[in-house]
């Protein structure tokens, strides 16, 4: 167990004396504490201030089960893999299900990320590359975002920063240690998200790259054995998962996407989802000033190449793990199902920032501190736009006005079904701690509906009604739901809560 300690406070030095070593690893722990107290704050800051939107919903609901078994089948059913969702489960029971209790444990794996970063930066280049990576990451408008949400994508972030930290030390180092430390935390990435199987596809494009290049065949025995345990055991899962990933293959949310998706998911990781126009032109900054970093290195790497032959692997291993897993995603969506949403690789999100700071360490110092003060204001500029703006849907509002205005006959009707989960925990308590949610609300007139052919006819006959529409560019494209009740219906009232829009019909007649 020392040994291991040790592998992870100092990999990659040698201490002399025991008592040098001591006092080293103590100020690093406090650097440790220091960054991962700063981060959780900052990812503190207003994260009770959104409502739960239609994902966080269903996790919150599902998660709050009353067994871990209850947790790991309402995963099955909804697409999900078990790990996040049982620790989830687990911190509810202790906190809650408040928006601040919920999220909370997702701000401390985004600040665990944090202390992940500086760990790994210090391990592949030096403590001022490793302060830089961490200056950026503390104030990332993307991994801030994300490490506020109720779901599993800061968890994402931080396993697959583990994953390629003792990735690159078996490359470096193949020991049976890093070996066996590169596969539990892989495998702890796989059961976190259906689709972090593209990373370990990354993973292996690079190893047999490597491998193939310094003819180091007899390696990757020893890789296709480790990888062949870990497949196996994470495949049980899968398979358990296959009904409704077959659901999934189904749905029409996502489209196929183009050149200017990859192009976005550069702006995201620079400046994160938000859309005003303060933050859209920070934005625009802050990519030319990451674009300007990632080109700096490539073109150093590539005059280094050409005056020594050598490549440097720390460097073109995080150049795969940032570039590959998006154009994984990017091909797959054009040749089979379009899977391209940003946040399911959001942990190329590492990479960016560990060789932005790269860039900027070899730089000569008055302009090395422009650029970290400018991705520094920048960065919390937005942070500053995104913690004061209401970017996901109101389902509180939409709580609010039906309380106001329904009558006790009347019948409501949300799209997408899913939805539902969310205007529950905010409409219903009563419903939302029921285990049978949907029965629940239907019986006090609230349905989800996909579209227009679930809507009873004979039900709805001579009633008033309320469409709750979200999203419906995409879930309801062709305007389905408001063409039915055009038809026999007048439009009495319409609210817009955000990203949301409410439609009140009357009969005709009335």
């Amino acid at each position: 167990m020392r040994n291991i300690m040790k592998t992870f406070i100092y990999p990659h030095r040698q201490i002399n004396g025991e008592g040098e070593g001591m006092e080293k690893r103590k100020k690093l722990i406090l650097l440790l504490l220091v960054i991962f107290t700063a981060a959780f704050l900052i990812r503190s800051i207003n994260i009770s201030y959104e409502n739960f939107w239609i994902d966080e919903g269903v996790t919150v609901y599902s998660d709050s089960a009353g067994s871990v078994l209850e947790v790991f089948k309402n995963a099955q059913a909804n697409s999900y893999l078990p790990f996040y969702h049982i620790m989830l489960h687990q911190w509810m029971a202790a906190f809650g299900m408040s928006e601040f209790a919920a999220r909370s444990l997702s701000a401390l794996i985004g600040a665990l990320s944090a202390a992940a970063l500086f760990f790994m930066a210090d391990r592949l280049f030096e403590r001022k590359a490793a302060l830089i990576s961490t200056a950026i990451v503390l104030v990332s408008p993307f991994h801030v975002s994300y490490s506020q949400e109720a779901r599993s994508y800061a968890m994402l972030f931080l396993l697959s920063a583990l994953s390629f930290y003792f990735f690159i030390s078996y490359l470096k180092e193949p020991e049976k240690k890093n070996l066996a430390l590169y596969g539990i935390f892989t495998l702890m990435f796989l059961l976190t998200h259906p689709l972090a199987p593209v990373m370990l596809i990354a993973q292996n494009m690079i190893f047999f790259s490597y491998v193939a290049a310094l003819k180091a065949y007899k390696r990757a025995v020893q890789w296709i054995i480790a990888q062949s345990l870990v497949g196996a055991a994470a495949l049980p899962f899968y398979y358990f998962l296959l009904p409704s990933l077959n659901s999934f293959s189904k749905t029409s949310w996502i489209p196929i996407p183009g050149i200017k998706d990859l192009v976005k998911a550069f702006y995201f990781f620079s400046a994160g989802t938000t859309k005003t126009a303060l933050s859209l032109a920070a934005g625009i900054a802050l990519c030319a000033i990451f674009a300007f970093l990632l080109l700096r290195l490539l073109y150093n790497e590539y005059c280094e190449y050409r005056k020594s032959g050598k490549i440097d692997i720390n460097t073109a291993v995080l150049f795969g793990w940032l570039i590959l897993p998006m154009l994984i995603f990017f091909t797959a969506s054009q040749v089979l199902q379009p899977t391209y949403v940003i946040r399911y690789f959001i942990y190329s999100l590492a990479p960016f920032i560990m060789l932005s700071a790269r860039s900027i360490s070899s730089m000569k110092k008055p302009l090395g501190t422009a650029a970290i003060l400018a991705i520094t204001i920048l960065s919390v500029a937005i942070l500053s736009i995104d913690f004061s703006f209401r970017n996901k849907e109101d389902w509180k509002s939409v709580s609010e006005y039906l309380d106001k205005n329904m009558a006790e006959e009347d019948l409501v009707y949300v799209n997408t079904p899913y939805s539902i989960y969310s205007l529950a925990y905010y409409h219903d308590k009563e419903c939302f701690a029921s285990r049978d949610l949907l029965g629940c609300m239907e019986s006090k007139g609230i349905k989800g509906v996909a579209n227009a052919g679930e809507i009873d006819r004979d039900e709805i006959r001579g009633k008033s009604a309320y469409l709750v529409l979200f999203n419906s560019k995409y879930t309801d494209p062709d305007g389905s739901l408001l063409r039915f009740f055009s038809q026999g219906y007048g439009l009495d009232g319409k609210a817009e809560p955000t990203n949301i829009e409410i439609y009140h019909f009357i009969p005709a007649s009335q």
